[in-house]
């Protein structure tokens, strides 16, 4: 009996340190994760600044997501849930970017990539297929996630309001946006995808779970100066 009695406590001391670790892990997570996200994002970007360098600044550059006067939409299921633990592959990434996009407002500097998948969404913002380029008349058109990690992708978005600034780097020129309306609607609503022809403006978009079903959150921003410069920020 004695013996089954030890038995006992030794396995509940056990299930407790295992039970312990698992909860400390599972704290530590969202910061581990947050951390490698901010080192591979940076070093795509850091990355890619030296990729432009070697290439031809084009005379009229035109989204590499192409496709100008195809219809833009997004999923039916939303943006595609996040990846936390997806694996980067900087060197095939590279490829991939358009540009990087700062909102200093909310403390973000993020890669810009072409095309929407898990792979993209889960370290940066993308360009939605068939809008415009930034900088031109039209209406240029990103995504991303509302990650559930603060200060991740457009986790903060909400936070950006009327006359706030962001900007657009393509690797030659630097183009600055005015916020001028932010707004949510329906999943299945694409007008504010719509293109323009007489405004250069851009158009963010990210998730919004205080709808049910979920919305979609939206941020416009109209041009308001250019500028060449020689580097991601």
């Amino acid at each position: 009996m004695k013996s089954f009695t030890k038995f006992k406590k030794f396995f509940l001391i056990i299930g407790g340190i295992i039970l312990a670790l698992a909860g400390i892990a599972a704290a530590a997570f969202p910061t581990a994760s947050k951390a490698y996200y901010d080192y591979s994002k940076d070093a795509l970007i850091s990355r890619w600044n030296e990729y432009v360098k070697e290439q031809e600044p084009p005379e009229n550059r035109l989204s590499l997501s192409l496709a100008q006067t195809g219809s833009i939409s997004l999923n039916n299921d939303g943006l595609i849930e996040e990846d936390a633990m997806a694996i980067f592959n900087i060197d095939e990434l590279v490829k991939e970017m358009a540009g990087v996009v700062t909102i200093e407002k909310i403390s973000l500097v993020a890669p810009i990539l072409t095309g929407i998948d898990a792979s993209n969404l889960s370290i940066g913002i993308c360009e939605l297929l068939g809008s415009q380029s930034p900088g031109n008349i039209g209406n240029y058109c990103l995504a991303g996630h509302k990650s559930k990690i603060y200060g991740k992708q457009f986790n903060r978005l909400i936070e950006v309001d009327l006359n706030d600034e962001l900007k657009i780097y393509n690797g030659y020129e630097t183009f600055i946006y005015e916020v001028y309306d932010r707004f949510t609607v329906k999943a299945e609503e694409a007008w504010p995808l719509e293109n323009v022809y007489n405004d250069s403006i851009i158009t963010l978009v990210t998730s919004d779970y205080t709808q049910t079903p979920i919305g979609r959150f939206i941020v416009k921003a109209r041009l308001v100066n250019s500028a060449t410069a020689a580097s991601a920020q």
